[in-house]
């Protein structure tokens, strides 16, 4: 068994793990690289998965640093299928063309600027047709039901806590008369949260391949955090102010207005 860090390795985004494992080659994630330009040219080259090799993808969740890249993997020529919970295929028959779309409209603006300059076009990571050729190729699996998507593979997905149909994988590979428990975290969530269901719990295994964005910070609980949300905005009305809340991913703006409609 071989194990490839294809992204999120000394860097945030980009997740994939590619395993080849009894003559076969599958990921866990295929991910977006976003950042500075120096990380999001990763995106274009997509020689280092040479898809077309690829039997299938395992899919943690929906955020674009874990799943982007599939319409670019499908455009270079995987044809496999992508194991998921049904809410993250049902999320990502949105997100994918949305990120088609900001793919094809980013390519055309820079290349306003490369035509002015005589300089060579260049063409979008993929497009919304690469998208579109994308979502007939999700299979959807259910929560602590194991599978088995190749000969001497197991995989059962188990709630993360992170977004809708978010899952961390445990997988059980069977190669040369040796067995090998792994679990793969995805993105986790905080237990006692406001829409989402508690992390579930791992079994024991050999290797552990985890996350870790926030590993060395502790955040307030839930309650705290919307005392904190509360006072700031009463401070703002008591002061004729305007309150203006960002959101940067997908399921926090959700969970916002959720928090909203509680105070």
């Amino acid at each position: 068994m071989k194990i490839q860090f294809l992204g999120a390795a000394q860097t945030v985004t980009g997740s994939c793990y590619m395993i080849e494992a009894n003559g076969h080659r599958f990921t866990v994630d295929c991910g977006m690289h976003q950042g500075n330009d120096e990380i999001e040219k990763r995106n274009s080259d997509l020689t280092v998965y040479d898809p077309a090799r690829i039997d299938c993808v395992l899919l943690t969740h929906a955020h674009i640093d874990h799943s982007g890249l599939l319409p670019g993997m499908v455009k270079h020529g995987f044809k496999g299928p992508i194991y998921t919970t049904p809410p993250t295929s049902d999320l990502l028959d949105i997100m994918l063309l949305d990120s088609a779309h900001i793919q094809e409209s980013e390519a055309e603006w820079k290349n306003r600027k490369r035509r002015r300059q005589r300089k060579k076009l260049i063409e979008p990571i993929y497009t919304q047709k690469d998208a579109e050729n994308t979502l007939p190729l999700f299979s959807t699996v259910e929560y602590r039901e194991p599978f088995s998507p190749l000969p001497g593979v197991t995989v059962t997905y188990r709630d993360a806590g992170h977004i809708l149909g978010s899952a961390f994988l445990e997988l059980k590979v069977e190669e040369n008369g040796d067995t090998y428990r792994m679990v793969f975290s995805g993105d986790l969530g905080r237990p006692d949260q406001l829409l989402l269901n508690d992390p579930g719990d791992p079994n024991p295994t050999d290797f552990l391949f985890v996350e870790s964005t926030y590993g060395d910070r502790n955040h307030k609980n839930e309650e705290s955090s919307r005392d904190e949300l509360a006072e700031a905005i009463a401070y703002s009305y008591k002061n004729g102010e305007k309150v203006i809340i960002p959101a940067f991913a997908v399921e926090r703006t959700q969970e916002m207005i959720y928090s909203l409609f509680l105070l």
